[in-house]
């Protein structure tokens, strides 16, 4: 029986990416730009607002009465016919690889190729683009303000909150951009000549629409447009409908479309609304309002230099603020990961335990974020083979054929930790065994390299987030235990304690929380007396 396995070693590059992130920190100003697989709808940019680029995680808004400087927009009209036989890059002569929009024409380019390959009507599509971009949105730092709870935590030295609360970074401008695509698409039996010739003339009759409705020329391409059997499709990203401009997006002509399209470019230009293309961030400390709040920059930070004592630099203190504020947002995210993924393994048992025996034995739940590729008799044919339900006997470890789909009894006993290779630990819940894990990882890392970073420093309240590294401190360099799956053990280092990736659990729980809970039960019933026998859930039948 082959089964899913899990390699626990500690990448060298990892170490890499972890002190990178600390070194580019340094720089005065990052632009992080927004791919399309990166742009995600839950999350909101937002000006102001606080940015950390190593765990790409927003935090709060800590600018007040943001005022921003002039917006400069860019506007781009694209027309032209779509040709199936083209490669994706050649559409549009390339000039629309970059848009928002280019992934769509591609989908209806391959629509069309397919449609065309096994129909004598061929599909024809002509494609117009709007596209409006908006850039040199920023910040006015010199009209902005701090909030005034973010400027009472740094006037009482409570620089670790204001980093949880504002992140090490802020967003300073944001570019944004606005598309309407629009397909024109007609059917036809005719010559590759005559189609040529009929979506020429509709480029012409779209571009004439323009001119507006009382024109002869515009009346008449229109109304023999209107005749064909074509179809438009409108679709827009990015817009405004908060905007007094009346009318609609529906269009079943030209001269409706070049009403739609009026419609259309008033929903585009306002320069806080659109789809983020990018965004530039700059760090805390490099801020005016920032630097006046925290008044630390100026206190009196003294060191013994071979005698000498001297004031602790400045731009030094801003240099370490930033990286062990990112160093500190990525440490407080690992220790909310590892407890909310405890408490999903305490809310998902819950639920299993609430069901009665019969209910679990009967059940099977999918894949919850692959639901689609849940084969059940992939799982069936795997426990129809096993005994599964024996909780006397060693229970087979999680299985490949289980991956996508679960019968819900072998997910419990899984999650209950009857899996374990050391069946004398059966006795002990799983859950109680990782628990015991965090605490030791909480107690051993976690609380005192947190005490180390906010303790005073050069006669500084706090000074050590301000006038050290984190890399100084035994505390805290402990790179092992910033890894995923990192376990402390208090006798590594000759005592000093450290982490490493060999857990004393050996049951993949995380993975099957995460696949799987909160489980959605499906019933079989049909089926179990073929995947048990003569036992159901471990009890012999009478």
């Amino acid at each position: 029986m082959k089964s899913l396995h899990q390699h626990h070693h500690v990448p060298l590059f990892l170490i890499y990416v972890l002190f990178s992130s600390y070194f580019l920190s340094c720089d005065a100003s990052i632009t992080v730009t927004m791919s399309s697989g990166d742009i995600n709808k839950d999350s909101t940019p937002a000006l102001g607002r606080g940015y950390s680029p190593g765990t790409g995680i927003y935090f709060s808004k800590c600018l007040a009465g943001t005022k921003t400087t002039t917006t400069t927009f860019d506007y781009d009209f694209f027309l032209f016919s779509l040709s199936a036989s083209r490669s994706s890059s050649e559409i549009g002569g390339g000039s629309i690889k970059e848009r928002t929009s280019y992934i769509d024409v591609v989908k209806k380019q391959k629509e069309m190729k397919e449609n065309n390959e096994k129909s004598e009507m061929q599909m024809k599509v002509v494609v117009s683009v709007i596209s409006v971009d908006k850039y040199y949105t920023s910040v006015d730092e010199s009209a902005s303000a701090l909030d005034t709870n973010v400027q009472d935590l740094l006037q009482g030295y409570g620089f670790l909150s204001v980093a949880q609360a504002c992140g090490p970074y802020y967003i300073r401008s944001i570019r944004r951009s606005s598309e309407v695509l629009s397909f024109f698409v007609y059917f036809s039996g005719e010559s590759s000549e005559s189609k040529s010739k009929e979506s020429e003339n509709l480029i012409q009759s779209v571009r004439r629409s323009g001119k507006g409705s009382d024109s002869e020329e515009t009346s008449a391409s229109t109304s023999s447009w209107k005749a064909s059997l074509m179809i438009i499709y409108i679709s827009a990203k990015g817009l405004d409908l908060n905007t007094d401009q009346g009318g609609n997006l529906i269009a079943a002509d030209l001269e409706q479309y070049n009403e739609a399209m009026t419609v259309a470019f008033s929903m585009m230009i306002n320069p806080l609304a659109g789809q983020i293309l990018s965004m530039e961030i700059v760090p805390w400390s490099s801020n005016p309002a920032f630097q006046g709040a925290v008044g630390v920059m100026d206190d009196i930070a003294l060191y013994n230099d071979n005698g000498v004592v001297k004031k602790f630099p400045n731009a030094l203190k801003q240099i370490y603020f930033i990286a062990n504020s990112e160093f500190l947002v990525k440490l407080n995210l690992l220790h909310r990961m590892k407890n909310n993924q405890i408490l999903e393994l305490t809310r998902c048992m819950g639920l299993l335990y609430g069901m009665n025996e019969l209910e679990r034995c009967g059940s099977y739940t999918r894949h919850i974020h692959e639901p689609e590729s849940c084969s059940s008799g992939g799982y069936i044919s795997f426990t129809q083979n096993s005994i599964l339900y024996d909780g006397t006997a060693a229970v087979e470890q999680w299985d490949e054929l289980e991956a996508k789909c679960i019968n819900i009894l072998r997910l419990k006993y899984l999650l209950d930790g009857y899996a374990e290779t050391d069946v004398t630990t059966h006795d002990t819940p799983l859950v109680e065994k990782v628990t015991t894990e965090f605490f030791e990882w909480t107690n051993g890392f976690f609380k005192p390299c947190m005490q180390r970073m906010v303790a005073d420093n050069y006669n500084m309240g706090a000074g050590t987030m301000y006038t050290t590294m984190w890399t100084d401190h035994a505390e805290c360099k402990k790179f092992s235990c910033m890894l995923d799956g990192a376990v402390y053990d208090s006798t590594m280092n000759d005592g000093a304690g450290g982490c490493s990736l060999q857990s004393s659990v050996t049951t993949r729980w995380t993975e099957l929380v995460y696949a799987f809970c909160t489980p959605e039960p499906q019933y079989k019933y049909g089926t179990i007396r073929l995947w048990i026998g003569s036992f159901r859930c471990g009890i012999t039948r009478g």
